[in-house]
């Protein structure tokens, strides 16, 4: 899985149900500025990117 096509789905997916980033990251429990490091490059943890998996679960269709 390369994480940045990842991110943009969510984004794009989050965008079309107008959910902020900023609210979805805090449904995840991680800091958005840690979303936006991951924008830039840097790796996620299997333990912060499976919250992200999780919280992506549990929005609208």
């Amino acid at each position: 899985m390369e994480i940045q096509k990842e991110i943009d789905r969510i984004e794009a997916r989050l965008e079309a149900k107008k959910i902020t980033v900023e609210r979805f990251c805090g449904k995840a429990g991680v800091h958005p500025t840690t979303w936006c490091r991951w924008k830039r490059g840097k790796m996620p943890s299997l333990r912060m990117w499976n919250k992200i998996v999780e919280a992506e679960k549990s929005l609208p269709v």
